[in-house]
């Protein structure tokens, strides 16, 4: 039987750069990957796709080899074309020995090459930092980690295609999406649409018809890259190899050969792919296998929380990589304050230090709490009620729905709302879902949000910054509104919100939104979160200590199994969320979000309503769509409302303990 060749392509090297044991693992069905299941999910909620096929557009009358699958076969047919003297291709196929790549949109023009690789990446128009600024300073070229893995990525092209094309003039480009520039035409989003097919890849459907003309200005940036790629190629050092060179060619030997990439565990390793438990498909677990080879790991050592597990620490790596301590429970005060003593915040209650050692103590002790519960109890009593508790789910798409928008705009299209009363009634009062495609909802939103607080003075409040974030935003998008009533919009939304960002110090709220996040940070710690402060994570954590005495005021959400353990209630919310997606991929996408702080709030949500935009459905799939989607942000507030009542418990506890 004939060996299938391996080639060393753009996502390999990729992974290469990440970690070159990667490579080993990444193909090999034996091992478990948290990234497998995700990328459809990942088109819906980032956008990336849509902003490829327009870039296609924005080069008009190209020949497109996307679906030539072949390796063979396609870089015959991107030889065909490049014997035009113009000639513009998507999907291009170049290959130089072991190294394959396809570029997204390559445009010749008689000797010279243009690469545009294009990425659905938020670029504001001003210069780039590629390069650490400190290391520069010294005369040394380090890759910074929030551009880094973009330029490489061309690097690796331009040095593909120079070796393929000998006597070419090879100029790359990153195509990125411009948010300095604001669309001119309507619904430009709505002439791309989403879907998964039968091999679970995502593909998006062109809208029969559209033409560049119905586009409007560009949104998307060419930004010229030789000067930072002759950099990357001839004067960054990358560890282990003696250069760029020298690194794609043992990448290419890994795949090609097959050979064992070396293991080097570290502080780059928390969010690695390959980190799972043992799975009951029988998967075998990359991460495991790199710290066992390397560093002697046991079984039994892999349910103890590393040094970057412990929530907010700012010196994993220094302690990891360079002081060898692997385990948080080596770890003392100083190792957690760095170089600098921690400081109490100006507001009475713990620092990041103290939760951090409370993360390490309370560590395999279920149900257990630390915290200083007076201060709470003296904290809450200032506010008034009836009380509110507002989540508002939001997304933040790569193409604009309307014209004088700009890519990545915020878009506010769901809230709920809970009232707590003095005598402890609660209930559900109001609730916000704006499922029409291709509406901006913004405006209408904050309407009806003021609609729903205004009734009386009492306290409002949100679980981390995000909701005065958006406000914040959507405040900025009003005053560039022609809204006959935008001013008293404006004026509302300033009497509820901090002012952030530019807007710093410029309006004082009179019904400030207080973040109760940031109360349960500074007196509680339990011990279940594991560090994490998601509401998704608090909610589990706080019924493993107190769901038995929550549950009779909640009985329709707060349930146990045979054992008497409470379930995780967002376990119990509509599986699918409308997609043809099994449930436990869904969860496992939500779960690497949580884990990675990038969306802690509304992960599956925000797929959701991403999928009502970008894909075709029928009116009964998006009912029940947005059914659910009204019940997951119910959860949310409802969530919420338990923590103030576990809190009055804890309250309650302590003064019985007292007495």
């Amino acid at each position: 039987m004939k060996t299938k060749v391996r080639y060393l392509t753009k996502s390999r090297f990729k992974i290469g750069t990440e970690c070159a044991r990667k490579l080993n693992y990444n193909d090999d069905p034996a091992y478990g990957n948290t990234k497998e299941s995700d990328q459809f999910l990942k088109a819906l909620a980032e956008g990336g796709f849509q902003v490829g096929e327009l870039a296609k557009l924005y080069h008009p009358g190209g020949v497109d080899l996307s679906e030539v699958k072949g390796h063979a076969e396609a870089v015959e047919k991107t030889k065909v074309e490049l014997e035009k003297t113009d000639a513009i291709i998507y999907e291009a196929a170049l290959q130089f020995e072991h190294c394959f790549i396809r570029v997204d949109v390559l445009v010749k023009t008689g000797r010279t090459l243009r690469l545009i690789e294009v990425k659905a990446k938020s670029f504001d128009g001003g210069p780039i930092e590629v390069f650490n600024s400190r290391s520069l300073e010294k005369g040394e070229y380090v890759l910074g980690a929030k551009w880094g893995s973009y330029y490489l990525d061309i690097a690796f092209q331009t040095w593909v295609a120079r070796q393929a094309m000998p006597g070419f003039s090879i100029e790359p480009y990153l195509m990125l999406a411009d948010t300095s520039r604001v669309a001119t035409v309507d619904g430009i989003h709505q002439h791309f649409f989403i879907s998964r097919g039968d091999d679970g890849a995502s593909r998006v459907t062109v809208k029969e018809g559209t033409s560049r003309d119905q586009l409007g200005d560009e949104l998307l940036t060419r930004v010229g890259v030789r000067d930072e790629v002759e950099h990357i190629l001839n004067d960054v050092r990358f560890e282990g190899y003696e250069g760029f060179e020298d690194m794609v060619a043992s990448f290419s030997a890994v795949i090609r050969e097959n050979r064992r990439a070396q293991a080097k565990p570290g502080s780059q390793c928390r969010n690695c792919e390959f980190r799972i438990r043992s799975a009951p498909d029988g998967k075998k677990s990359g991460y495991e296998e790199c710290w066992k080879e390397s560093r002697g790991l046991k079984d039994s050592d892999f349910e103890r929380q590393f040094v970057y597990d412990i929530w907010d620490m700012r010196s994993s790596d220094r302690l990891m990589d360079q002081e060898g301590v692997i385990f948080a429970s080596d770890l003392d005060r100083k190792d957690l304050e760095g170089k600098s003593k921690s400081k109490k915040s100006a507001q009475f209650g713990h620092t990041r230090v103290d939760r951090q050692e409370f993360q390490i103590e309370l560590e395999g002790r279920s149900g257990e709490l630390a915290g200083d519960v007076s201060q709470l109890a003296s904290e809450i009593a200032s506010f008034r009620y009836p009380l509110h508790f507002i989540d508002f789910e939001t997304a933040m798409v790569a193409i604009p729905f309307f014209r004088g928008h700009r890519p990545y705009s915020q878009h506010a299209y769901q809230f709920s709302h809970h009232v707590l009363h003095a005598d402890g009634r609660h209930e559900h009062r109001t609730e916000y879902l704006d499922a029409r495609v291709g509406h901006f909802p913004n405006f209408d939103f904050v309407r009806a949000l003021q609609k729903a607080l205004d009734g009386d003075d009492g306290t409002v409040f949100r679980f981390a910054a995000h909701e005065n974030t958006v406000l914040n935003q959507i405040r900025e998008q009003l005053l560039e509104s022609s809204e006959t009533d935008r001013e008293s919009l404006v004026s509302w939304i300033e009497s509820i919100t901090t002012p952030s960002g530019k807007n710093l110090n410029e309006w004082t709220p009179s019904r400030q939104f207080v973040d109760m996040l940031d109360i349960y940070k500074r007196h509680t710690y339990l011990a279940d979160t594991r560090g994490s402060n998601s509401i998704k994570k608090v909610l589990p954590a706080i019924l493993s200590r107190a769901g038995h005495e929550l549950s009779t005021r909640f009985p329709e959400w707060i349930q146990f199994d045979e054992a008497g353990k409470p379930y995780d209630p967002y376990k119990l919310l509509p599986p699918t969320w409308g997609l043809e997606i099994a449930a436990e991929e869904v969860a496992k996408y939500q779960e690497r979000l949580i884990r990675d702080d990038n969306l802690n709030q509304g992960g599956a949500a925000l797929i959701a309503w991403a999928r009502m935009q970008f894909t075709e459905m029928s009116n009964d799939e998006r009912e029940k769509l947005s059914d659910a989607l009204k019940r997951y942000c119910k959860l949310d507030t409802l969530a919420m409302v338990i923590v103030w009542e576990w809190w009055q418990l804890e309250i309650s506890r302590a003064g019985t303990r007292a007495a």
